[in-house]
């Protein structure tokens, strides 16, 4: 039936069986029984001649406008379904190499997150995410937060997901693995292995050292690697409770007494910073997931 509306619009244009014709490279027979099937098919009569030009009636001028609309709508939908699928870019997670380890589902399995919109995972340490904050080349991340680190306080909103309690993990053939209670005056001559982030390393150290301790250091980049540390008995660690989710056949968890240290991970957003759909959607899945 288009080939039908063609006709009907092209001889309203040129008035004329045999200009129509020539445009649509048919026969004027052709022309004069499109027109037949249309009367026929709507029961109206679209055209009239007078002095050997074609003139529509009223009822063909409106029929004219919805042809022409029939046409237009069809040459849009050619055009749409021969344009390539369009997919969807995916939108790049920042996030600590501590949560993408340790809350990998909370982070990114747990419900509907991943499901609506397309997350690249990008996870770095904590001092290369601050970095790459700074340096603009993210607006939204997903990290410890430490409120001492003014740089970021002051270019980025801080919205806290949740807190971690730090425990001392020790080798589990320790001496202090046998003890239920342990003071910090127990921590004396120890290896302690710590973060190379300033922030928490200074945090654990400042803990220890108002109880006038001052036992051995040594540095680690991250927890993961200091908890594997610990397993192979090269020291012992305060490390984030979660942390010690792995090796756990090779160390124990105590508490010392009258020493609390707390971390906190948040979403940091820089100031000013418009979320787009797909990061809100993610941002609103992983805040009802932390509820959990």
């Amino acid at each position: 039936m288009l080939d039908k509306f063609k006709t009907f619009v092209t001889l309203a244009k040129y008035k004329s069986f045999t200009s129509t014709a020539k445009h649509l490279y048919c026969s004027q027979p052709t022309i004069s029984q499109h027109i037949k099937i249309l009367e026929k098919q709507y029961a109206v009569q679209l055209i009239n001649r007078e002095n050997g030009e074609v003139m529509l009636t009223q009822k063909g001028e409106q029929f004219l406008h919805y042809a022409q609309s029939i046409l237009d709508l069809n040459s849009n939908l050619i055009n749409k379904m021969e344009e390539p699928l369009k997919t969807e870019q995916a939108i790049s997670i920042y996030v600590s190499h501590y949560l993408a380890t340790f809350f990998f589902n909370e982070l990114f399995s747990k419900n509907d997150i991943g499901k609506k919109h397309l997350y690249e995972i990008r996870s770095y340490g904590y001092n290369e995410l601050k970095e790459k904050i700074m340096n603009d080349q993210t607006a939204f991340a997903i990290m410890p937060y430490y409120e001492e680190d003014e740089d970021l306080a002051t270019i980025c909103t801080t919205d806290i997901l949740f807190e971690e309690n730090f425990v001392l993990a020790i080798p589990n053939d320790h001496s202090l693995a046998t003890r239920k209670v342990i003071y910090a005056k127990d921590l004396n001559g120890e290896k302690i292995l710590l973060p190379t982030c300033v922030h928490i390393n200074h945090r654990i150290r400042s803990k220890i050292e108002e109880k006038d301790i001052f036992p051995e250091y040594a540095q680690m980049s991250d927890f993961s690697l200091i908890v594997k540390g610990v397993s192979q008995k090269m020291g012992i660690a305060f490390v984030p409770n979660n942390s010690t989710t792995i090796h756990q056949e090779n160390i124990v968890i105590r508490y010392v007494k009258g020493m609390t240290i707390i971390r906190q991970n948040a979403v940091m957003i820089k100031r000013g910073y418009t979320l787009s759909e797909s990061e809100k959607d993610y941002y609103d899945a992983l805040k009802e997931n932390m509820k959990k």
